[in-house]
């Protein structure tokens, strides 16, 4: 379906070296059989010099759905700070919705630090107000392009933490300390955006990136997640 020719296995070496340079053909790269040190390099860290492994040894090690999905998170955030959606043009930005639930997903395979450090990428471009825009440029900071405001971003990152803190009850405090000026003001933007009599958010833009006339379930269960983490 890509069109990627299956050729030799892809080496560790070569991960390295198209990474390093920059302009690698990530479909290709990716498609591309991969070798025991290929493998390896993934998931250990692509200088090959992780702290600790990938895939935990607490889980199945044989669980191809696992490995799969840990090596799709690797790859999407693979010399960037924060974890994209996908590395084609169309796909290479970081939404915050995508962003808290990769910070849920490597929380529960007991990668605290890491699922941290999303949550604290997004808080860097959270706006004053406690908003969030539709996606960001990973490179630039900013918004690609004029989609409006999502309040289901600002839900779902109070939802993420509340994820690490519930896989890493020990370090809690520790993790989200530094990420106390995201919640805050996440917490009160949720908080604020509830009318008095029916205590529901206004209708906004959810993940089908549509302007929306009235509320949708995508925007009220991410708000409720949020303000349910926050309490």
């Amino acid at each position: 379906e890509s069109g990627c020719a299956m050729s030799a296995p892809l080496t560790a070496a070569k991960i390295v070296k198209a990474c390093a340079e920059g302009g690698a053909d990530a479909v290709t790269l990716l498609c591309e059989p991969l070798s025991d040190s290929a493998l390896r390099c993934l998931l250990n860290g692509l200088d090959g010099r992780a702290s600790a492994p990938w895939v935990q040894t607490r889980l199945d090690a044989g669980d191809d759905v696992l490995r799969s999905a840990l090596l799709d998170l690797r790859a999407l955030s693979a010399d960037l700070k924060v974890s994209v959606a996908g590395w084609t043009d169309r796909w290479r930005y970081a939404w915050p919705r995508d962003v808290s639930f990769v910070a849920a997903a490597l929380a529960r395979v007991g990668h605290h630090d890491a699922a941290a450090d999303q949550l604290r990428w997004l808080r860097g471009v959270q706006g004053r107000d406690g908003g969030f825009e539709a996606r960001y440029d990973p490179s630039t900071r900013r918004p690609p392009d004029d989609r409006v405001a999502q309040l289901d971003g600002t839900g779902w990152v109070v939802w993420g933490a509340g994820q690490i803190a519930a896989q890493a009850p020990e370090r809690a405090t520790e993790l989200l300390t530094p990420l106390t000026s995201l919640l805050v003001r996440s917490c009160t933007k949720l908080l604020d955006s509830l009318d008095e009599a029916t205590a529901l958010p206004p209708a906004s833009s959810d993940y089908w990136e549509i302007v929306e006339d009235t509320l949708t379930l995508g925007t009220a269960a991410a708000v409720l997640a949020g303000l349910r983490s926050g309490a």
